[in-house]
């Protein structure tokens, strides 16, 4: 449909068809054709602007988790959007939770959203406290009560159940994020934290290479499969799991020399 009655000073960015041959991410080939179209050689990227609140709340959360000893905090996201084929199949988001802890680091889990992500996310606390790992649990109401305490936060495993501003704080204040192809890997990008991006084996490798985040942090990609090893017998994604602590472990070092 027209977008204007005049068109002339209208324009628009056919993402599907610019740059189609390379492999390029959207937010690189959206800039590719705003220079193009308008004039210009800059080499700008995706940016995010925190509310102060938000900023302010990251901040906080993890200062009282580093005073208490955390010297990695990681920032997990695995909602999907509704879209289950981006997951990899179970037990991977449990493995990768556990692995994380079992590597000293302290995870801040957003619960997602809808009643679905919510129960998966609930499914996953209760293993981790089962393995007898502390876990904080908050949502707006409890995280301005958990502001306001002068004690230091001693948990291994905080959670997020919440609004996006909020949890962009969080990731902002994290030492890394990980997370399926969702919003939450494009605002850490953005952000220039240090972001893991994970694709299910079925993610064709177009489609990876156009949603892959774009900041000048450190992005990895992690896909299902791609290292050549195969799951165990009882449907472990090992190769997976792998990969993103490969992942981590750099961050952990390039911290440790900072």
């Amino acid at each position: 449909l027209p977008a204007l009655a005049e068109e002339s000073g209208y324009f628009f960015f056919e993402s599907r068809r610019y740059g189609k041959t390379s492999n390029r991410s959207l937010s690189e080939l959206t800039l590719d054709w705003l220079n193009e179209t308008f004039g210009g050689q800059e080499r700008i990227g995706p940016r995010v602007w925190l509310r102060e609140q938000d900023r302010i709340t990251g901040e906080c959360v993890s200062s009282k988790l580093r005073a208490s000893g955390a010297q990695l905090v990681v920032a997990v996201s695995l909602g999907v959007g509704g879209n289950e084929s981006k997951r990899v199949p179970s037990p991977f988001e449990e493995l990768l939770l556990t692995n994380l802890l079992q590597e000293g680091c302290t995870v801040l889990l957003d619960k997602g959203a809808g009643e679905q992500e919510l129960a998966r996310a609930n499914r996953l606390v209760a293993a981790v406290q089962r393995l007898g790992w502390a876990v904080e649990q908050t949502d707006a109401t409890s995280m301005q009560t958990l502001l306001t305490r002068d004690d230091a936060l001693n948990c291994r495993l905080l959670t997020w159940q919440g609004g996006i501003g909020a949890w962009s704080g969080l990731i902002a204040a994290s030492d890394q994020f990980i997370g399926y192809d969702s919003a939450g890997q494009h605002i850490a990008a953005a952000l220039e934290v240090p972001t893991i991006d994970i694709f299910p084996r079925s993610a064709a490798a177009l489609f990876r290479q156009r949603w892959r985040p774009t900041g000048t942090g450190a992005v990895g990609i992690v896909v299902e499969g791609e290292s050549g090893k195969e799951s165990t017998p009882e449907g472990v994604p090992e190769s997976v799991i792998e990969q993103v602590l490969r992942h981590t472990r750099e961050v952990s070092r390039d911290r440790g020399r900072a």
